[in-house]
């Protein structure tokens, strides 16, 4: 589960001006099996594209997204807060750019919090986990192992 900007996914879009709340919930399933396996960054990336997918109705079902939300949630799923789409560096409420960005939930609920980088790199990516150190250390094995079966 993570979060999607809605903005140009309704009728008639919303400008990029928009100052609001116009994010909503998009779903990606996957076996765990798949996952773990020699293609798992493959599985997931299909699940994703399938949930992205899905948000091409905009608004549609909207009224079973709490729904959808609380039945995810006691599953325990991994989810996303933020995106590096949102562009939370370019926000500027007259003191200028911000120089870090930190969403502090993930410490309880879990999740990974997503943003672009505050280095204006393109494409670059900041990635925030709330993990004790026991579990991060073992996700750095893992993730290290992914970027390198990714480059080979």
């Amino acid at each position: 589960m993570f979060p999607a900007d809605f903005r140009r996914r309704v009728e008639p879009p919303i400008p990029a001006e928009y100052f609001g709340n116009c994010i909503g919930p998009c779903f990606a399933e996957a076996d765990a099996e798949e996952l773990l396996g020699g293609a798992g960054l493959a599985a997931a990336a299909a699940a994703i594209a399938g949930g992205i997918e899905e948000l091409s109705s905009g608004l549609e079902g909207a009224e079973n997204w709490m729904r959808r939300v609380k039945a995810v949630a006691a599953e325990q799923p991994l989810s996303a807060a933020g995106s590096p789409r949102f562009g939370v560096y370019e926000t500027d409420f007259g003191w200028g750019r911000p120089r870090r960005v930190e969403i502090v939930s993930v410490a309880n609920t879990g999740a990974v919090a997503l943003a672009e980088s505050p280095d204006e790199d393109e494409g670059g990516i900041q990635i925030g986990l709330g993990l004790r150190r026991p579990e991060l250390e073992s996700f750095q094995d893992y993730f290290v192992q992914a970027l390198k079966d990714v480059t080979e």
